[in-house]
């Protein structure tokens, strides 16, 4: 079958923030996470914006999951501005934000709650995009989805090709700041993304590539940042490392851990990478014998010799948790068993509806997805 593999012109090494001065934009408005707004490097970041732009307009993003709700200030701020360029600085969150926001400035008026992706859509008539990721695990800035929350809690996933960026700057020196326990965490989520991406139905020779050296690099990578949390160079290989799985996921597809996550962070009141780094063993566990000779490929990789079994390869990655001092269950990520219990059929509901399990090696039953995140809360083996 005959395809093509979609990515944004990306920088990254040192002075990698430098090309923003380069881009050409005359109005430019920028999303940026506060909590990095105020650094010395994110300012670097905006005076290199300023050489050449006639006016950079800076609007803080607003804290926690995007939301329909909170789009709104965020889309007037940025149709005020009549922006020709729109640059997102931060994590997942805000990259994902920014993107609803350009989307909407693009198309005014067309309801994202309807929003279907089939088509042209016409971007880039007003603005081109830059995202500049401060984590190491969204992946976001490579991809060409954006999800938010509906007025119901209900996932919203905006994607088609055209929301990839144009540009994705890989700083490694916006991670400085950022504590271990989010380093650790935003990694598990690339691990989760290289995992699928490998796993996928719809996978390709070149994002599957990239899917291996990411989990090559993240389970090399991850202990020393955890470990000595004032290297750069550890920090700068898991930045690379979960683009290189936001681009081999965007050239698949998503599967069963983040149908899963997605379903329950809804409901659960608690943050995605958490929930993944909770899920991903089991749902590895879970689509081991299905993808027997696609993790086999991987074997190399993962180090500790042949995969014997479905429970040692949910193990290498428990252990790693535990080095980076990630949960191994849904209740140690801090989910509360009696909301568990209450909310247990709406997030199975969710999951079986999620288009990230048409990819998937292994399409679980309502009943497996129930009995898999019984697994994952309690700590107990995955269903055959």
């Amino acid at each position: 079958m005959l395809g093509y593999f979609l990515a944004p012109k990306i920088v990254l090494g040192v002075g990698a923030f430098e090309q923003l001065s380069s881009l050409g934009a005359e109005r430019c408005w920028v999303l940026v996470d506060p909590t990095i707004a105020s650094s010395p490097r994110a300012r670097r970041l905006l005076e290199e914006l300023g050489k050449e732009a006639g006016e950079v307009i800076l609007h803080p993003a607003p804290p926690g999951e995007p939301t329909l709700a909170s789009l709104e200030p965020v889309t007037a701020s940025l149709t005020a501005a009549r922006a020709d360029w729109v640059v997102a600085i931060g994590g997942g969150s805000v990259l994902d934000l920014a993107k609803a926001a350009w989307l909407s400035y693009e198309r005014p008026g067309e309801p994202l709650e309807t929003f279907s992706g089939l088509g042209a859509l016409g971007l880039r008539q007003r603005a081109h995009f830059a995202a500049v990721p401060t984590t190491c695990g969204s992946g976001s800035e490579a991809t060409g989805s954006a999800y938010l929350r509906g007025e119901s809690g209900t996932l919203l996933e905006l994607s088609s090709r055209e929301l990839v960026p144009d540009w994705a700057i890989l700083d490694a020196g916006l991670l400085s700041t950022l504590p271990v326990a989010w380093i650790a965490s935003t990694a598990a989520d690339a691990l989760a993304h290289a995992f699928e991406a490998s796993l996928s139905e719809w996978t390709n020779p070149i994002g599957g590539a990239m899917a291996r050296d990411a989990i090559a690099t993240i389970l090399r990578e991850l202990p020393k940042a955890v470990r000595h949390p004032e290297l750069e160079a550890p920090r700068e290989q898991l930045q690379v490392a979960a683009t290189l799985a936001g681009l081999a996921v965007a050239n698949s597809q998503l599967g069963l851990v983040h149908a899963l996550a997605h379903a329950a962070q809804a409901r659960l009141d608690v943050p995605h990478s958490l929930l993944v780094a909770a899920l991903l063993p089991y749902g590895l566990e879970f689509n081991f014998a299905a993808g027997r000779d696609r993790l086999a490929a991987l074997e190399r990789v993962l180090g500790g010799g042949p995969l014997q079994s479905a429970h040692a390869l949910g193990e290498r990655i428990r252990l790693l948790w535990e080095s980076a001092g990630l949960p191994r269950t849904l209740g140690s990520a801090g989910v509360d068993p009696d909301r568990f219990a209450k909310e247990l059929e709406n997030i199975v509901s969710d999951a079986a509806r999620s288009p990230a399990l048409l990819s998937n090696p292994r399409v679980p039953t309502t009943e497996e997805l129930r009995k898999l995140l019984g697994a994952a809360m309690h700590g107990s083996a995955v269903p055959p």
